[in-house]
């Protein structure tokens, strides 16, 4: 093998380890981003649970026979909070989901 070959080859070898550094400080910025958007989605399903709290109060303190019109506004609210939790938890779970493809991914 010629200095010029080898010398050709340590260049290709050096470009792609840079490559494989870029590809793995790019996996780790993509984990870190997931992760952070499933703390945010995290902190909304807390936010959420407060508020169906609110709601079950405010249903407990709330008498039928005299209101009924508040009465089936709060009924609802519950119903409206309840599915919007379902839908943050099945984001958080989505995202659980996305981080552990990518971390598969990044280790492969």
């Amino acid at each position: 093998m010629s200095l010029k070959d080898y010398k050709k080859i340590m260049e290709e070898r050096k470009k792609h380890e840079k490559l494989e550094k870029q590809l793995n400080k790019t996996s780790i910025n993509i984990v870190k981003t997931i992760k952070d958007r499933k703390r945010v989605e995290i902190e909304f399903l807390g936010a959420a649970r407060k508020q169906m709290g609110y709601w079950k109060t405010q249903i407990e303190n709330t008498d039928p026979e005299k209101d009924i019109e508040r009465y089936n506004e709060i009924k609802k609210n519950i119903e409206m909070e309840k599915a919007h939790i379902k839908k943050i938890r099945e984001e958080v779970d989505r995202i659980t989901k996305e981080i552990k493809m990518e971390e598969e991914h990044k280790n492969s």
